[in-house]
């Protein structure tokens, strides 16, 4: 593995999706779009839990549990 290696591209396609939303989630105090929350939820149902070994897929973790607490917090 090197940092230009086929690898590198995959853990960063999962982590700058995790990072975009939840950068959006911390950002703002408005709702997660739908369509927002439908591209996390394709994003973390995608995941090959057998074969990722990044730690790019807790930054999708965390993006879905700060849209359920925001989710919670505004009804």
């Amino acid at each position: 593995m090197t940092s230009t290696g086929r690898y590198r591209k995959v853990w960063y396609c999962i982590r700058e999706s995790g990072e975009a939303a939840l950068a959006q989630l911390i950002a703002t105090q408005e709702n997660f779009p739908p369509q927002q929350q439908e591209f996390l939820a394709e994003a973390i149902l995608r995941l090959d839990s057998e074969k990722v070994s990044s730690c790019g897929i807790f930054y999708l973790q965390a993006a879905y549990w700060k849209n359920r607490r925001n989710s919670a917090q505004a009804q």
